[in-house]
């Protein structure tokens, strides 16, 4: 684990000493473990990164892990752990799926859903006040 102070950022991404991986990540991986049970939380940021084949692999790897789970984040009132031969949903967006490639499409979906409101939402914040007539 490195170490860095904690001082005011001259980068608006924090700390200079600290680099990004990337700007434009298509995951958040909190390397971070919240509390006593085996599961690593993923925030998938991009739709074309939730793929069937992408869960396959994770699963796939999670074979070598027993015990472990993917929690998968940032679908807006949805949520999926992803286990060994299990893919656990909630959310009444999921609801309606009825195998892993119409469950994987729809929270595609809702991760697109959630980016073209962040970037409304951004957009709003940037432009300028309208100007009032007087």
């Amino acid at each position: 684990m490195a170490e860095c102070p904690i001082t005011r950022a001259a980068t608006p991404y924090g700390n200079p000493r600290w680099r990004l991986g990337s700007f434009d990540p298509d995951y958040f991986i909190l390397d971070d473990q919240l509390n006593d049970e085996r599961y690593v939380y993923v925030e998938v940021q991009k739709k074309r990164a939730m793929t069937a084949r992408w869960i396959a692999d994770v699963e796939a790897a999670l074979r070598q892990m027993p015990g472990w789970g993917v929690c998968l984040t940032g679908m807006p009132n949805a949520y999926a752990i992803v286990f060994p031969r299990l893919l656990l949903v909630t959310g009444a967006q999921l609801k309606s799926t009825r195998d892993l490639n119409s469950t994987v499409a729809r929270m595609a979906d809702v991760i697109g859903r959630r980016n073209r409101r962040r970037r409304k939402h951004q957009r709003e914040r940037r432009s300028p006040e309208p100007r009032q007539r007087q």
